[in-house]
């Protein structure tokens, strides 16, 4: 079973943010970085998946914008399946990351109100896709991969897709905050066919918000990327020093 790179990996991170003012999909592939272009194909879908995040109005009108694309693997990851997830990158998305209330997941365990009202606003448009591709194109692993607020969705759609179609799902996150309580970590952790959580050790997100939420995997296994102390907002960005 493949697994992504670490440059892949940060590269489809990196690749999710231009789904949020992108209509069409039609162009992505010919603008997709090489060690992308090789392995995966992103004009299966007419246009990215679409979300809501944000307060009650934001919601209440449906306010949504482009946060996740949809690949289909070639060559060595064949019948694989890639979904990317966009981080934080308005006032709206901020506002999900601060409600630190607690809502039922999909596996019946608390999790993050703010992440999990913006994950059901997608969820409809994922299921059609996993639907629609499972028996012909998804026959391998499906890898999804996000950073940020990114990387809290792609925790609970991978959680979801194995819950509810038995596939197996490599996630990858880059500074992702805390989901769940220990519950939710367990019972993904347990799931999940492989978790790569990446993170630096100044990034604050990575460390928010605080107990009662853990991350998954459970007990702190993680890829610790630098040795940084404290807090440092700049230790967050996919790109940068010191970048993701």
């Amino acid at each position: 079973m493949a697994t992504l790179t670490p440059h892949q990996a940060v590269e489809l991170a990196l690749l999710a943010y231009d789904a949020k003012s992108m209509t069409s999909t039609k162009f992505v592939n010919v603008q997709l970085p090489p060690v992308l272009a090789k392995d995966f194909d992103f004009s299966i879908n007419s246009a990215p998946i679409q979300g809501v995040s944000g307060g009650f109005v934001s919601h209440l009108f449906g306010l949504s914008t482009g946060f996740a694309l949809l690949g289909h693997g070639k060559n060595r990851f064949k019948g694989d399946s890639v979904i990317t997830i966009r981080g934080t990158d308005s006032i709206r998305d901020g506002l999900t990351d601060a409600n630190f209330g607690l809502s039922g997941g999909e596996n019946g365990q608390m999790v993050h109100a703010g992440f999990n009202k913006t994950f059901y606003t997608m969820k409809p448009q994922l299921e059609k896709f996993i639907n629609a591709n499972i028996r012909d194109r998804i026959n391998g692993c499906v890898h999804l991969v996000g950073h940020s607020l990114g990387g809290a969705l792609a925790t609970l759609a991978s959680d979801w897709i194995c819950a509810s179609y038995s596939l197996p799902v490599k996630l990858y996150t880059f500074g992702s905050p805390r989901v769940g309580l220990s519950g939710f970590s367990q019972s993904a952790t347990n799931r999940i066919e492989k978790i790569y959580r990446c993170t630096h050790g100044a990034d604050p997100v990575a460390q928010v918000p605080l107990w009662p939420f853990s991350h998954a995997p459970y007990r702190g296994q993680e890829i610790r990327l630098d040795s940084g102390q404290g807090l440092r907002p700049s230790a967050h960005k996919l790109e940068g020093n010191p970048g993701y």
